[in-house]
């Protein structure tokens, strides 16, 4: 057994205690309790009334250790008298136990014969001792809960710290999305003031012929912006969801140095800023990355210098780092600057330098998170330098992968001057405002194309297949057969020429759909009409992409699908409603699937991204939110017919 002292606690008073008590019942030679450690397990001796005689107690409860007794003696109910090994004495031994658990032994020890042993002593003796054992047992359970008590305060206190933390952070992010919603807002209805604006002005009649175009340019102008704050929007979507993937193939640094640059050089000159570009010999010619990417970053960066930046200069260096392993993009500005508290949140998503900033310059607080989450994405940094203050500085970082002369990369085509189109395209929607206007799309890129349109997936494989077509372009959610079906079809029926898909999906997955059923590219609504030329070309001919002097905006026709499109929302919408009545929110979902892609391409992106948010609560089963965005999407359309009108009514007075 191992022998300790105890501090003065109140489980030692209270053993004194009972030591004395026992000592006016029994002449014992030597006496002890012994308490179970609750650390080891084992038993521990509490403090000797007689340090003489201790020893020979000691010893003789190790003897009945070692020879069983003692553990036989611990499973008693009553006092257990043994003569001692040692000599002709008396050894007693009385668990300490409740009903619960044991919590000692007592041991008392007459060295020579066992005066005093009566049954009614014995009696008192088992009864003083489950006293104190309960005793014990309560005040150790008394000393549990205490310190859970003190544990749960502190958990308490902690928790609270924590929630408290979380509910200023869910503040902020709650914050700093309204904040982004009102930008967007902001940022959306401006370019559609100028879309409608212009649109209706166009369509009375009363611009003047040497304003025609200048009106044309901005309309164009303002539905590209829009396209970007979709587009920065859906990147959003795929950084959240981890579906931001970057490509690894070859480009011509110089010449994305020399594109972006010719990007922006007229935004500089329109503001008055001069463009200070340095390239920094010696510089690579062809490397691996992501074009794309890295055209994004550095537009993103190079547009907020120029929106910040009233006078003075913008610069773009290009350099390699000291070790030749990174190239390094710094975007400088001698604009309003960035102090050190702002710039604790300049990368967090839909944050800006202050309220004032995007009141005053707009945008949606997306671009530099966007950035960096682009920059990480090709294994490089976005930093903003903390000692450049004489504006504001940002530094790209990427990993400098040279591309020999004849790797084995695949290289982006490069664009030339196109030839002359001819062949046979077939078209499939089952929207007949973006058949007609996909087919006035390809008459201003190759007049020589003929164009044949159906409107579902079985009607184009059954023309595919009965006529030769030299492309098919086709829509992919259709009626009797969607477009992946219709695809997959035509492939196994043998036709080998090219397929594009048209769809208002924009994800990666849509994108891997296509090409596993069949298609070889596939074009995102609202349609591009240079993306659209561009694949006419690669399809239709050997040359490359088409230029960008595309007239079609400038087209009467295009005015009259665009009213004509107008023209048929009323009716949608009244067919909606009565789907919903009968609980076909199938039908409701088709229908809106239709306006998704239509919106965009005839000028109204809130009634493609509201119809596409019906879409998807439609087909999900949410019924309640279909609901709401059905009376929405109803409240919308109303506006538009009603803004038509009075442009019609306008018209017909001049």
């Amino acid at each position: 057994m191992q022998a300790g002292i105890k501090g003065a606690t109140f489980e030692d008073e209270l053993l004194a205690a009972t030591r004395q008590h026992i000592a006016r019942l029994f002449a014992f030679d030597a006496m002890d309790i012994v308490l179970v450690d609750e650390s080891s397990g084992g038993f521990e001796f509490a403090d000797s009334d007689t340090q003489q005689s201790v020893r020979a107690l000691k010893q003789e409860l190790d003897r009945r250790v070692d020879d069983g007794h003692f553990a036989w003696a611990l499973r008693q109910t009553r006092a257990v008298v043994l003569p001692t090994l040692a000599g002709k004495g008396t050894l007693l031994l009385c668990a300490l136990g409740t009903r619960n658990r044991v919590r000692g032994m007592f041991a008392g020890l007459y060295v020579a014969g066992a005066a005093g042993l009566s049954e009614t002593k014995l009696n008192l003796l088992l009864l003083i001792l489950s006293g104190v054992a309960n005793v014990l047992e309560s005040t150790a359970l008394y000393r549990l809960i205490k310190q859970q008590n003190v544990e749960l305060e502190e958990r308490v206190v902690l928790r609270t710290r924590e929630l408290e933390v979380a509910r200023r952070e869910a503040d902020a992010a709650n914050h700093a999305k309204s904040a982004f919603l009102a930008n967007m807002s902001h940022e959306i209805r401006t370019p559609l003031t100028a879309i409608i604006g212009y649109a209706e002005l166009l369509a009375s009649g009363v611009v003047p012929a040497q304003q025609r175009q200048s009106a044309i340019n901005t309309i164009a102008g303002a539905g590209r912006h829009l396209l970007e704050l979709v587009s920065a929007v859906l990147d959003m979507s795929k950084v959240e969801s981890g579906q931001l993937l970057a490509e690894s193939i070859a480009l011509d640094l110089p010449k994305l140095i020399a594109d972006v640059a010719g990007i922006v050089t007229p935004q500089m000159q329109a503001k008055g800023i001069d463009f200070a570009l340095e390239c920094i010999a010696p510089m690579p010619g062809m490397i691996e990355s992501d074009p794309l990417r890295l055209r994004q970053i550095l537009l993103n960066l190079l547009g907020n210098a120029i929106k910040f930046t009233d006078q003075g200069v913008v610069g773009l260096r290009v350099r390699v780092n000291e070790n030749g392993d990174r190239l390094v993009f710094e975007v400088s500005d001698s604009g309003i600057g960035i102090s050190a508290e702002q710039a604790q949140a300049l990368f967090q998503p839909f944050a800006q330098a202050d309220a004032s900033v995007s009141r005053r310059f707009g945008g949606t607080g997306l671009g530099l998170y966007l950035s960096r989450q682009f920059a990480e994405r090709l294994g490089g940094t976005l930093e903003l330098d903390p000692e450049y203050h004489a504006g504001a500085l940002f530094r790209v970082t990427i990993p400098l992968r040279r591309v020999a002369e004849h790797g084995d990369l695949p290289v982006p085509a490069t664009g030339i001057a196109p030839g002359p189109l001819r062949g046979n395209v077939l078209l499939a929607d089952d929207t007949a405002e973006l058949r007609d206007l996909v087919a006035l799309y390809i008459s201003s890129i190759a007049p020589d194309v003929r164009v044949v349109s159906v409107e579902n997936g079985a009607r184009a494989v059954e023309r595919a297949l009965i006529d030769d077509f030299d492309l098919i372009v086709m829509d992919l959610q259709m009626p009797e057969m969607d477009g992946f079906s219709a695809a997959q079809l035509l492939r196994a029926s043998g036709y080998r020429g090219p397929m594009i898909a048209l769809t208002a999906n924009a994800l990666s997955e849509d994108r891997d759909r296509c090409l596993a059923a069949g298609f070889d590219a596939f074009i995102t609504k609202p349609i591009d009409a240079r993306v659209l030329g561009d694949a006419l070309h690669t399809c239709l001919s050997d040359t490359g992409a088409v230029n960008d002097t595309l007239a079609w905006a400038d087209m009467p026709e295009l005015t009259a699908l665009k009213l004509r499109f107008v023209d048929s929302l009323a009716a949608r919408c009244d067919a909606m409603d009565a789907a919903s009545a009968l609980g076909d929110w199938h039908g409701v979902a088709g229908i809106a699937h239709q306006l998704k892609g239509s919106g965009g391409n005839f000028g109204f992106p809130e009634l493609t991204e509201c119809a596409g948010m019906l879409e998807q609560a439609a087909r999900g089963g949410d019924v309640p939110t279909a609901v709401r965005l059905l009376a929405a999407l109803g409240t919308m359309i109303e506006s538009i017919v009603d803004d038509a009108g009075m442009a019609s009514a306008r018209d017909g007075c001049v």
